[in-house]
């Protein structure tokens, strides 16, 4: 990776095992403590533990990315024809 003598072994290492607990950490968030019993009283049915969010499938994330690409082209394409547009009747005008 180009990376030889400017980190050590060690050093990245620790990198991907960051890299990875992060990940984690982001995939499947940890639950909070559930609250005492004297504090904040619950009702049988209620449930203390909060549902876990479904983590984005890879083909989901990529549609939503081609989504806002085509949605940022057709804007810039806005923009580029009505600058055309004022450029023509500005030429008009002369």
């Amino acid at each position: 990776m180009g990376m030889e003598g400017k980190v050590t072994r060690q050093q990245a290492s620790k990198k991907w095992e960051n890299l990875k607990k992060k990940y984690k950490e982001m995939v499947e968030p940890y639950t909070q403590a559930p609250p005492t019993a004297a504090s904040t009283p619950v009702h049988p049915t209620t449930s203390i533990i909060p549902p876990r969010r479904r983590s984005k499938t890879v083909a989901e994330l990529l549609a939503e990315e081609a989504l806002q690409e085509q949605r940022r082209h057709e804007e810039s394409e806005a923009k580029t024809d009505r600058f055309l547009e004022l450029f023509e009747r500005m030429v008009n005008k002369l």
